[in-house]
């Protein structure tokens, strides 16, 4: 992730030598969770309802973006991490490469932590002072921990990290000290004995409130992000199916040097 980032960095910064403006977004929100989710070793995969399982609302979603822009190109880095906790009751059976089974109508309780960081870089195709709309390429990791245990029983985890390269466009619209921006990453891909896809849509608005029209201003805003991610693995004798949705506005408040 880091190389990627340097790699991205040094791209945008190839085309000249201006100082970039830098926006620095503190976000707070909350985030929704739908899908399902499944492992076995062996016969036909079948899956859980995430909600059903206890897997929760996180109402406290701390977040952060910055946005570096050299002009034509532009660098977006965002971090965000939530957590699902809850219990509930499986809807599927689950069976782990050890042969750990946990069965359907079983009572659980559930944990998840999930990460989604993000380095995209763009390039203007239509630049201009009120609107822009732009197209990139970069990098999307997501850092799943996933945990269900069987009251007085098994537990069984799901660890994946997945680095994902997704194709981007970044639209946004300017009116006065009103400004909407959106940006969408999305990718398909199947690896081996992965498969996997991802769409990741970042809409938000923001005000104005303090400082210049460009550099040394302060603004508030609102925004609302969903993400979907879909994987598909077989490793280490499991096979694991997690198909996940987090939809949820939060609030922003920008800095911009």
């Amino acid at each position: 992730m880091k190389i990627l980032l340097s790699t991205l960095l040094a791209l945008a910064l190839a085309p000249g030598c201006a100082v970039p403006s830098l926006d620095v977004m503190p976000r707070y929100g909350s985030l929704d969770i739908d899908g399902s989710f499944g492992i076995t070793n062996s016969g036909t995969l079948t899956l859980a309802d995430l909600s059903q399982a206890g897997f929760e609302k996180d109402n406290g979603v701390l977040g952060l973006r910055a946005d570096l822009d050299f002009g034509a190109p532009r660098l977006v880095i965002s971090l965000q991490d939530s957590s699902h906790d809850g219990a509930g009751t499986l809807s599927a059976d689950l069976t782990n490469g050890a042969g750990e089974t946990i069965s359907a109508g079983s009572s659980v309780d559930s944990a998840l932590d999930i990460g989604l960081y993000q380095g995209v870089l763009t390039w203007d195709l239509f630049p201009g002072d009120t609107g822009e709309l732009g197209i990139g390429l970069g990098i999307v990791a997501i850092d799943i921990d996933a945990s269900i245990t069987e009251s007085g029983g098994s537990t069984l985890d799901i660890d994946e990290f997945a680095p994902i390269p997704v194709i981007s466009l970044r639209g946004g619209v300017k009116l006065g000290d009103l400004e909407v921006s959106g940006l969408l990453n999305a990718m398909e891909a199947s690896v081996g004995f992965n498969e996997l896809s991802f769409i990741d849509l970042d809409l938000f608005a923001r005000y104005a409130i303090v400082g210049g029209e460009d550099r040394l201003r302060v603004s508030a805003g609102l925004g609302y992000r969903h993400a979907e991610l879909d994987i598909e693995s077989s490793e280490d004798g499991e096979d694991i199916a997690v198909n996940f949705a987090f939809t949820g506005p939060y609030l922003l408040f920008q800095l911009s040097f």
